[in-house]
């Protein structure tokens, strides 16, 4: 960090290779930086107290990194808005007390919330958020964190929640006042059963579900099938022997542009004037046979993963006017 760099307001070092923890020991030196990105550097494993001289700093980018922790000197950035951060997929980042401090907070991923209900209370008091990932969803911890959506987090335009070792239906299925201004739902990791206030979110784009055992029914064709903005749907289900029959009812889903299921199905079938506007279709883990794929009228891309009625759908989408391309994953 040369005093050269003095004035320097954007720091983009992602995909560095060597880069380590005392390299960045006089961070706190650049007291004009803006944006810091160490997205993707393995070899940083902890941000310096330093940090917390970046009063001006806006967007911190950490992740894919091997931090654990935030320092506790980050609650001194007011300015902060942006908070990228995951030590993997798998696992979020720890909170210092004090975040609460950071009203100007609008993006918040990934938060670890294993360690109990005082980081949720943190979380409830950063009003302004508007895209907020947590993992770790407990027993513990799940009614508080629905009742700090529903009652402060109302701005929240996305949500992602990772759930550890519990039913998140358990825990969404009654919230009170669900944000009504999301865009992007994620709950994944373990969910049974479909809250029903789902079907009342009118701005949705995308929405990606993950359960066990969580089937298709009536309700939630018609809820899912009707919402006026849904163009993403990703539905995944843990494989089990329960083989369900799959029908996409003619009318519904009139705005959907991507669709990927992940299911163990019995048949996957598509009535006439269903999904109007679907351009891709990716099938995972499908054991049944398909029909109605050449009446889809906008389909341009149809991809497949250990499905085995392969030579089924070729011919289908042999007869669909658009001569989608079909692409077999390994």
């Amino acid at each position: 960090m040369s005093d050269k760099m003095s004035f320097l307001r954007v720091l983009d070092l992602e995909g560095t290779k060597g880069l380590e923890d005392h390299h960045m020991k006089h961070i706190g030196k650049l007291l004009h930086l803006r944006y810091l990105s160490l997205r993707g550097c393995l070899g940083i494993r902890r941000l310096p107290k330093s940090v917390g001289n970046l009063s001006q700093l806006e967007t911190l980018d950490i992740k894919y990194t091997l931090v654990q922790e935030l320092p506790k000197t980050i609650t001194k950035l007011t300015k902060l808005r942006y908070v990228h951060a995951s030590v993997s997929w798998r696992h979020g980042v720890k909170l210092p007390r004090g975040i609460r401090k950071l009203k100007t907070l609008h993006t918040l991923r990934c938060v670890d919330l294993r360690l109990g209900n005082a980081v949720v209370q943190e979380i409830k008091c950063l009003t302004s958020l508007r895209k907020l990932v947590v993992w770790g969803m407990t027993k513990e911890n799940g009614l508080e964190l629905c009742s700090a959506i529903s009652s402060s987090l109302s701005r929240l335009e996305y949500l992602s929640v990772k759930s550890y070792r519990v039913d998140l239906f358990d825990w969404f299925h009654d919230m009170s006042s669900p944000p009504e201004n999301l865009q992007c739902l994620k709950l994944l990791g373990g969910m049974s059963k479909f809250p029903g206030w789902i079907k009342g979110l009118q701005n949705l784009v995308k929405l990606k579900v993950e359960g066990e055992e969580l089937l298709w029914d009536g309700a939630t064709m018609q809820g899912l099938g009707n919402l006026p903005n849904l163009s993403i749907l990703t539905w995944l289900n843990k494989p089990t022997d329960v083989l369900e029959s799959i029908t996409f009812p003619s009318g519904l889903f009139r705005s959907l542009v991507v669709l990927e299921l992940g299911y163990r199905t019995a048949s996957v079938n598509f009535e006439p004037t269903a999904m109007p506007k679907l351009e891709v279709l990716k099938l995972i883990h499908s054991t049944g046979g398909f029909s109605g794929l050449e009446s889809l009228p906008s389909i341009k891309e149809v991809i497949l993963m250990e499905v085995e009625a392969k030579e089924d759908v070729a011919k289908q989408l042999a007869r669909n006017q658009n001569r989608p391309i079909l692409k077999l994953l390994v």
